[in-house]
Parts: structure tokens; sequence; C-alpha cells
């Protein structure tokens, strides 16, 4: 678990990501930690659910997320998912944003 979070950490492309990385996952990893004792899938669910709505890892959080832009973000995540630290395959989507005024934020031009 902590060699696979240091490979995903060494992803980050600035030493403040870095830093705000580790805060979020000193906030949440007791929670995620406790929850490894349970033995019912649904129990963990419900625990790791429970650690997110935490109001201190809700903020490291998002401080951690806002400095990504969502290009950033998925190209994190599709290096993640190159480099095997996660279990998932990554199919890459165009947008669903046809018809939302993106550029006029959300107004009608």
């Amino acid at each position: 678990w902590s060699a696979r979070l240091a490979r995903l950490e060494a992803l980050l492309p600035t030493e403040a990501l870095r830093t705000d990385f580790n805060r979020f996952l000193l906030a949440l990893a007791p929670r995620v930690l406790a929850a490894a004792e349970l033995q019912q899938p649904h129990e963990i669910r419900w625990a790791l659910e429970d650690a997110w709505s935490l109001p201190l890892v809700q903020k490291r959080w998002l401080r951690l997320a806002l400095q990504l832009t969502a290009e950033q973000a998925e190209n994190l995540v599709e290096r993640a998912a190159a480099k095997k630290l996660c279990p998932v395959h990554i199919q890459r989507h165009d947008d669903a944003t046809d018809g939302w005024a993106l550029t006029t934020l959300g107004y009608a031009a």
C-alpha cells in the first residue's frame, strides 16, 4: 500500500502537490487502516464512505484537487494506470458537455 502511494506521489508535478498529497493521506490513512479490520465488504465500504465525509479529509482533498487542472488530473490517472498503480483500465472519452455553454459560464450567448 505505501509503496504504491509513494509511486503515485512521484507522479505529481510539483513539491506543493506532493506535500498536500501527503497531508491528505495522513488525514485519510487512520480511517482506512481502521476499516481494514472490518470483515464484511459492505462494512468496509461504509467505513471508507464515512472517512471521506470527515471535514479534515474533505479539506485536505479539496486543497489537493484544486491545484490540478482537468488535464493534469486526467494525465495523472492515465500515468498511474499505465504504471499499474490501480487495478483499472482507462478508456478516454470525449467530454459530454454539448449544450453546456461553458465559454459563457452556462448563459446563452
